[in-house]
């Protein structure tokens, strides 16, 4: 069941624009490990936005929720920035998709195959899932992964 945070049109629309054009939607996959009881390996959706510029990250944490992590700057090039990044996975990433679809436009049709991957989920972390439910898992992996190589979801004008 997704959460609404009682956001406002033009809060959903501007966070929208701004995953459009900084964010990712992508499902993860952890390793199965024995000595942890994971015996399969877990995919999760996750959905990030990364930028230099701090307070819309806190701003975004602040709004969704979810984890902030910081990348150092790179010790042998003192022109890149401290990168920020913000990050929601499972079904706070589904939730937070449910409520900027209507506003999305380039990543629109990533959105709602995550969402529907979400929704589809089946098995847990810690049980042995069958090879089925893993390349079920797989095959929205690898779908997502194919519509985020550089293509929109929008046409381009004039048809090409």
């Amino acid at each position: 069941m997704w959460q609404d945070r009682g956001m406002d049109e033009l809060t959903l629309s501007y966070t929208a624009g701004l995953f459009d054009g900084e964010g990712t939607i992508c499902i993860t996959v952890g390793k199965a490990y024995a000595e942890f009881h994971t015996l399969s390996p877990n995919h999760s959706l996750r959905v990030a936005i990364g930028m230099t510029d701090k307070p819309t990250i806190e701003w975004l944490h602040n709004c969704w929720g979810g984890s902030l992590s910081t990348q150092a700057q790179i010790p042998n090039n003192h022109n890149w920035r401290r990168c920020y990044r913000w990050v929601l996975t499972g079904n706070q990433a589904k939730d937070f998709l449910y409520q900027v679809l209507p506003y999305l436009r380039y990543k629109k049709e990533q959105a709602i195959l995550a969402i529907e991957f979400q929704n589809n989920r089946k098995g847990g972390r810690s049980k042995q899932l069958t090879s089925i439910i893993i390349e079920e898992r797989e095959t929205y992996r690898n779908k997502l992964r194919s519509m985020t190589t550089g293509r929109m979801s929008l046409p381009l004008k004039g048809g090409g």
